[in-house]
């Protein structure tokens, strides 16, 4: 388990590594040697990874052993995918084929089955809570090229450390989101905010443009500096940046807060008046 949890953070590292710096890698062929492999011959050759230029780091440099065919495999996705040399530094393809990370971190699903939780009922219905997860982290984080890459080393990485797939996470988090624990605990705050002591709340000071800059400013500033150290080493330190500036500016919008406040508000109500449902219907 240490183990396999290793290869998976060194793996993350080289991923990220590899990203941020696209386009600035060299590889060469040190070494060619013929081995036996099923009585038969194969051409081996040992590829030395490195970056183009700047100092020697922990993860600037590596060495992977690859066969012939292997090359002649490489070649045929990069013409078959890839047609401009933009693109081909981007390749996963190349990535799988240059890096020396477990084999099972590279291989390819068709049906993503890693994303799949059948749970306790056993009748193999699809259950894809994670994808649109995958597919919001990389719109707002701006993932290319190695988004897949990404997303596969972060279902690895919680299945070797939680011991349960992302859906059964996803889904025990909703569910304990809207337990009725946690309803009574919204409904409670929500009363003691806007009712302290069985009363009104009095009327808040309106605040000036200038101090709602200087908080806005501060606000800003306490979620960039305490971005979390797993989204960090998931999507790279700029990207996590950049992701939670988007994020900020994006809720600064009054207009879209108050729509999003009243949905939220008519789901709760749904959910502790179900009986509102039918009188909305109605209307």
């Amino acid at each position: 388990m240490e183990r396999e949890h290793s290869e998976l953070q060194q793996h993350i590292t080289r991923t990220d590594w590899w990203c941020e710096n696209l386009g600035h890698w060299r590889a060469t062929i040190t070494t060619a040697e013929a081995t036996e492999e099923g009585g038969e011959t194969v051409a081996c050759y040992s590829v030395c990874v490195s970056l183009v230029e700047g100092e020697e780091m922990a993860n600037s440099r590596w060495s992977v052993q690859r066969k012939l065919t292997e090359f002649q495999m490489l070649h045929r996705k990069l013409t078959e995918r890839l047609l401009a040399d933009e693109r081909l530094c981007q390749s996963e393809a190349l990535y799988a084929f240059l890096s020396p990370s477990p084999e099972h971190l590279k291989e390819e699903a068709d049906d993503d089955s890693d994303l799949s939780d059948y749970g306790e009922e056993g009748d193999g219905r699809r259950d894809a809570l994670a994808e649109p997860c995958f597919m919001l982290i990389g719109e707002i984080f701006e993932l290319r090229g190695m988004f897949k890459w990404v997303r596969k080393t972060l279902i690895a990485l919680v299945q070797v450390t939680f011991g349960r797939t992302i859906n059964k996470q996803i889904r025990d988090t909703v569910n304990w989101i809207f337990c009725e624990q946690m309803s009574v605990c919204y409904i409670s705050v929500f009363r003691d905010t806007f009712w302290p002591n069985g009363r009104l709340a009095p009327h808040v000071k309106v605040r000036t443009d200038s101090e709602r800059s200087e908080t806005k400013e501060r606000a800003q500033q306490k979620l960039l500096d305490n971005i979390p150290d797993a989204l960090a080493n998931l999507v790279g330190q700029q990207n996590a940046r950049y992701g939670i500036i988007k994020i900020f500016n994006a809720l600064q919008e009054a207009s879209a807060n108050k729509h999003l406040l009243y949905v939220l508000m008519e789901m709760l109500l749904k959910e502790v008046c179900p009986e509102l449902s039918a009188e909305v219907d109605n209307i």
